[in-house]
């Protein structure tokens, strides 16, 4: 009975492995854009509520949001939600004396005190002077 049923088993990981093979691969994802050097007006989103964090979708929407750190807004009691990631500089297109100064988000004076969730994404071609 089992010389009957290992072909048969074999038959269908055969065909498991050939449609596996048929499926097509994820599309790449497109290549990041450093920011441009425009600050957005606002959020891409969201009240701060932590069912309903802002949502920072761009560069220029970052950009927003260290601004508004450094001009007083401690966002205290407030959610930040990461959606994408953000490429600053792109250090392989550039040199460093080209690379853009990014924004600090707060500091002792103008601390920023709510709560930031990355949710795994990340902020590359940071530059600082």
């Amino acid at each position: 009975m089992l010389a009957r049923i290992r072909p048969i088993i074999l038959t269908i990981i055969l065909i498991l492995v050939l449609l596996s093979l048929c499926i097509p691969a994820s599309a790449e994802e497109e290549p990041l854009t450093p920011w441009d050097g425009m600050v957005a007006g606002g959020f891409g989103g969201g009240s701060g509520d932590i069912a309903d964090p802002y949502l920072i979708q761009s560069a220029s929407e970052f950009a927003f949001f260290a601004e508004q750190v450094r001009q007083g807004n401690s966002f205290e009691g407030r959610f930040i939600s990461l959606e994408t990631d953000i490429l600053w500089n792109d250090f392989s297109a550039i040199e460093i004396d080209q690379a853009v100064l990014s924004p600090i988000v707060g500091d002792s004076t103008h601390p920023f005190s709510g709560y930031f969730e990355g949710n795994g994404h990340s902020i590359t071609g940071v530059y600082s002077a």
